[in-house]
């Protein structure tokens, strides 16, 4: 997706709904916290963001000790389980 920084965060109410990271909806905090990280590093649209910075801004998969890392479903860090989830998240059932 290629959405102007600016435009998007004036938007934030209604643009925050569009935007997806590796197949997963963000949400609106998120949107807003990977929008204000590019202005700040003078980006004008959201093309110029990496999947790398994504993740590092989103806290995804950040690795911490041994077997410890950050948790995708509650983003809190705790031991993994499975699928990059806590043991909580990934028995949550879907439905």
């Amino acid at each position: 997706m290629k959405a102007d920084i600016r435009g998007a965060l004036a938007q934030i109410n209604k643009s925050y709904s569009c935007f997806e990271h590796k197949g997963k909806r963000l949400t609106k905090n998120e949107v807003k916290k990977v929008l204000e990280y590019g202005l700040e590093k003078g980006y004008t649209t959201t093309a110029e963001l990496s999947d790398d910075e994504v993740d590092k801004i989103l806290n995804y998969g950040v690795e911490k000790k041994d077997n410890e890392k950050i948790c995708i479903g509650c983003k809190q860090e705790k031991e993994i389980y499975s699928k990059k989830r806590c043991y909580e998240c990934y028995m949550k059932p879907i439905w």
